[in-house]
């Protein structure tokens, strides 16, 4: 559809998480049922669409979800991200993709030198991070550096076309931790997610119990609250 607004033209069935090529001639998106998803592109005036074939070493897990395919700059590279929140990269013509980052939302820079996302390792909690990457070769060119340090999530970066700015989605999350001299083998975990527009907080319980050495956890109640009231939880340890 234009960009003003105006009526739009459908361009393919069934697909997700469209991006345009740098030239505007095409258009590529994912396709495809779980456990099998796809790579498609299809012309910008429309047509059949084309499978970008995506194959992953043999170490690396099957591929069953794919997310945000997105062209390079020179469009010689495409990164996505797949699976449990892993971040590839594949040349735009096919074949086999090469691990970049554990992480997801993956976007590229102004010129494509790096890649921008939100790191999924443990103790990262989902803060943004850079990444170079080599477009020759198609894999990481040094190490990544984190661009946010916060007490939440931030995720789906974009990055301005100068590459002076990046905007970003961010969440704030608490997190509190008890344990009771009452009950050793029992610890509370409450995570409290920052109000919505609307006013209404989440709240996450969580129950460890320990076992010897070891901690499990056990979801207790997950529950909506407008801010500002209590929540009394209860729970029986045996």
């Amino acid at each position: 559809m234009p960009a003003l607004g105006g009526s739009a033209r459908r361009i393919a069935e069934g697909g997700n998480f469209p991006s345009w090529s740098p030239d505007g001639s095409t258009i590529i998106y994912e396709s495809g049922p779980w456990g099998n998803p796809k790579v498609l592109s299809v012309p910008a005036s429309g047509g059949a669409p084309r499978e970008i074939p995506i194959t992953l070493k043999a170490s690396e897990p099957p591929l069953v979800f794919l997310f945000y395919p997105s062209y390079s700059s020179d469009g010689r590279r495409i990164v996505f991200e797949a699976n449990q929140e892993t971040i590839y990269v594949v040349s735009a013509a096919g074949g086999d993709a090469q691990r970049i980052a554990k992480g997801k939302r993956p976007a590229w820079n102004a010129d494509s030198s790096a890649i921008i996302y939100s790191k999924a390792e443990p103790g990262r909690n989902f803060s943004l991070w850079q990444v170079p990457v080599s477009l020759a070769e198609g894999k990481t060119a040094g190490s990544a550096e984190p661009l946010t340090i916060s007490h939440g999530r931030d995720t789906q970066p974009a990055v301005s076309r100068d590459g002076k700015l990046i905007a970003f989605a961010a969440e704030d999350v608490s997190f509190i931790s008890r344990r009771f001299p009452s009950m050793p083998k029992l610890a509370v975990y409450w995570a409290r997610h920052s109000p919505s527009p609307a006013g209404i907080t989440s709240a996450t319980f969580s129950v460890f119990h320990r076992m010897g050495s070891q901690w499990s956890m056990k979801l207790l109640e997950a529950r909506q609250f407008t801010s500002g009231k209590s929540i009394a939880v209860q729970t029986q340890c045996s």
